[in-house]
């Protein structure tokens, strides 16, 4: 990265602070080959005096979907998976609806088997607090899930459900948490040594949540929530038995090592071929949603973005933006959960990747 550059990726940073009043940001601008810039700004807790860190961690949401298809990738080179799996055949279930036996696994992945988006509000709360281990209860949510017909199989309805489902897969196959296969298939193959489940501890940002409107928007900045919290009402997460789905937190550091697999390197953890496969739309189904990562098609980010990924839990929001030539990607993530830092870290991460078009530089730091 050029002094030039980095000065603008800075400037970046800090005007996009100061507009959104988010309590705390930390961006990475990562090249395909050498080390992520890394900028951080803004505190841990609104009010709280503690600066971020560019050693933090944060909580990517839905973003953790692309590491739930891409571990799925993995065992599909190992051939112990195929895309064209039929959801009847993923677990051990004899109570399966018919139906299952003409969705596969790729369409759990791009949200078109006909999976509903969600556990129900009354499941969601009795997971919370449900002292059961998660490959039990994921395996029990799969077996009732499947228990019923698709609804409209083919048709694009975004389901945190499905990836719950396709973790519950995957602790089938390998016998171990899914947590332990994530480990075992990304985290340790890429030296992720800062990633964890659920929010980031104590000495580490807060998430905060939005004060909603009467329209049901997030629209008012609101209170951090405590990481150890254990209100049903307000948890500081969502419940474990949708970790596949999106409940991983790490340094900016660690995700870049992630997300340098889909850059145009060398140095890939996968094949062609499951790049391709991961990051291509369905050709049938209206959707821009791969596995894991949304395509512009021909919409106007086409001739500045690849694909793009964005994760929220109402705490946090997380993108991620990889540039049209795949040289390079940027990474967006704030303790704040309001609705409108969805849109706006996005545009943040487009203009990072027209700041740091210069020639990467391993510098790092903190305006």
């Amino acid at each position: 990265m050029t002094l030039t550059s980095r000065s603008a990726i800075t400037d970046l940073v800090r005007e996009y602070h100061r507009r959104t009043r988010a309590p705390g940001i930390g961006v990475a601008l990562v090249p395909a080959v050498g080390e992520p810039l890394v900028v951080v700004r803004g505190e841990r807790v609104r009010g709280g005096g503690v600066p971020v860190e560019v050693t933090d961690r944060w909580h990517i949401g839905s973003c953790m979907k692309a590491m739930t298809a891409t571990a799925v990738a993995r065992f599909v080179e190992r051939d112990r998976l195929r895309w064209s799996t039929p959801v009847s055949e993923l677990l051990d279930t004899a109570s399966a609806h018919p139906g299952w036996r003409e969705v596969s696994l790729a369409e759990v992945l791009t949200h078109t088997a006909g999976m509903p988006a969600n556990p129900t509000p009354a499941e969601l709360r009795a997971a919370l607090a449900d002292p059961t281990p998660p490959p039990v209860q994921r395996a029990r949510l799969a077996e009732e899930t499947l228990a019923r017909a698709p609804a409209s199989p083919g048709r694009f309805r975004y389901s945190n459900l499905g990836y719950a489902i396709a973790g519950a897969a995957l602790e089938r196959i390998a016998g171990e948490p899914f947590e332990e296969v994530l480990a075992a298939e990304l985290l340790r193959p890429l030296r992720i040594t800062s990633a964890g489940f659920g929010p980031p501890g104590p000495r580490q940002p807060w998430g905060h949540r939005a004060r909603w409107s009467a329209l049901g928007l997030g629209l008012g900045r609101g209170p951090a929530v405590d990481p150890a919290g254990t209100s049903l009402s307000h948890p500081p997460d969502n419940a474990t038995v949708l970790t596949p789905a999106g409940r991983l937190h790490l340094s900016l550091h660690d995700w870049s090592a992630f997300i340098r697999t889909f850059l145009d390197t060398p140095d890939r953890l996968l094949s062609t071929q499951s790049l391709d496969r991961l990051t291509t739309r369905p050709a049938g189904p209206k959707t821009e949603q791969a596995m894991g990562w949304w395509t512009p098609g021909d919409g106007p980010l086409r001739d500045r973005v690849a694909y793009a990924q964005q994760g929220s839990n109402a705490r946090w929001v997380a993108t991620a933006a990889v540039s049209a030539d795949r040289s390079t990607a940027a990474l967006v993530a704030c303790n704040d959960g309001r609705t409108r830092m969805l849109t706006s870290s996005l545009g943040l991460a487009i203009d990072l990747l027209a700041a740091g078009r210069a020639a990467p530089h391993p510098d790092r730091g903190q305006p």
